[in-house]
């Protein structure tokens, strides 16, 4: 399985609830930690390990874009995570034809989210984190082959 992600991707309901969930920890790991580093094999700076329980109180940013009826179980899984993890999740809602400008804004302008669904990742190939340090490289088993082919 290659460990490139296709630029559009159909996930089982089973893997995009893991996907969902695996994408608000991993912005959570990487967001506002005083943990210990560990390289990035991807690049870039070190990224810091953090214990989920040090983010009680805390909130997060989700830049996101729904094209119809994902938008509740969305957020069905952010309550879950928000009360397993005892976070706030704020998710800001942009349409599909702006995420990608809306989120070039943001990462230039220092303002990144913490998690932000995009549709493609190419456009920010310097700014991705690879989560195999944090969730082990068998994650990807997760989900559908057809969003890795």
């Amino acid at each position: 399985m290659s460990r490139t992600p296709a630029t559009t991707s159909r996930l089982s309901r089973r893997g995009f609830a893991l996907g969902g969930t695996a994408a608000l920890a991993a912005g959570t790991l990487a967001a506002c930690n005083p943990g210990g580093s560990t390289t990035n094999e991807g690049g870039g700076d070190p990224v810091e390990q953090q214990d989920p329980a040090d983010l009680a109180g805390k909130t997060l940013s989700y830049l996101y874009f729904t094209d119809g009826p994902d938008e509740q179980a969305t957020r069905d899984l952010i309550a879950a995570f928000e009360k397993e993890y005892d976070v706030t999740v704020e998710l800001e809602i942009v349409p599909f034809s702006d995420i990608t400008t809306t989120l070039q804004a943001r990462l230039s302008g220092g303002q990144a989210p913490d998690v932000a669904r995009v549709a493609a990742t190419a456009p920010f190939a310097g700014d991705l984190l690879v989560l195999d340090d944090f969730l082990g490289a068998e994650y990807l088993e997760e989900f559908s082959e057809g969003a890795w082919a």
